[in-house]
């Protein structure tokens, strides 16, 4: 879930939940049975987060069907099936701006924040997420028409990503555009992602239960794929379901 405060492009906001996908679904009632039901109760009513899908809303979901790649030498037919799958789904749009839904495996956009796959253990580089919604523009619109990211998500998550039109800077002053603003607004602390993530353990670190424990803060400096650190504090509140 995704949430940002007014701002001049964005005059109600942002709110946007995207959907769980099925193969994590799969793995809680395959390896954790009755604790997806059991810990549904509290992200709905204790955390608000929406999680059946409601048929008069079409950016709430539960479960997108989700076709997760195989870790191949890229000679396989199905790992080429899975690289030209590039659909996009739109969760919000406004003029200035668009939420996407951001699958796992998929990188935002390709630098050194990203690092390399290792050929010989993963499948090839699935198409990053600011092609996709380029490409996926293009064949809408019928022309080309550019995106910015204003946010980013890990490879390995999934997740709602904010894009801008980058048209909508044309012509305006420098950090005054949609994408400065947006930039600006989801670096305030107003603004919230709240994730769902599937950890190992009991949930009990040097002999303290943390499922007790309700929302705490873990603060430590990012580090990207291989492990190395980078000059940027991250700061998380996590709080263990069940």
């Amino acid at each position: 879930k995704l949430e940002m405060e007014p701002t001049l492009y964005t005059p109600k906001g942002i709110d946007c939940t995207c959907p769980i996908p099925d193969d994590m679904m799969n793995m809680i009632k395959v390896h954790m049975p009755n604790v997806w039901e059991q810990a549904r109760v509290i992200l709905e009513e204790e955390e608000g987060l929406v999680l059946t899908k409601d048929e008069h809303d079409d950016t709430k979901f539960e479960v997108l069907p989700y076709k997760l790649s195989t870790a191949t030498d890229g000679n396989n037919e199905e790992d080429d099936e899975f690289q030209q799958d590039e659909n996009v789904t739109i969760l919000s749009q406004s003029k200035h701006y668009l939420v996407a839904y951001k699958p796992p495996t998929v990188v935002c956009h390709h630098s050194a924040w990203t690092g390399k796959r290792h050929e010989t253990r993963r499948s090839r580089e699935p198409t990053p997420m600011i092609q996709r919604v380029r490409n996926a523009l293009s064949e809408e619109y019928g022309k080309e028409r550019r995106v910015n990211l204003v946010h980013r998500l890990d490879r390995g998550a999934s997740g709602c990503l904010i894009f801008t039109f980058a048209d909508g800077d044309d012509n305006m002053d420098k950090g005054k555009g949609p994408t400065a603003t947006l930039i600006k607004a989801m670096a305030s602390p107003d603004a919230t992602k709240t994730y769902i993530a599937i950890v190992q353990g009991n949930g009990t670190v040097h002999g303290k239960d943390l499922t007790q424990k309700g929302w705490f803060t873990i603060s430590n400096f990012i580090k990207d794929e291989n492990g190395n650190l980078k000059e940027k504090e991250c700061s998380t509140e996590v709080r263990f379901i069940r």
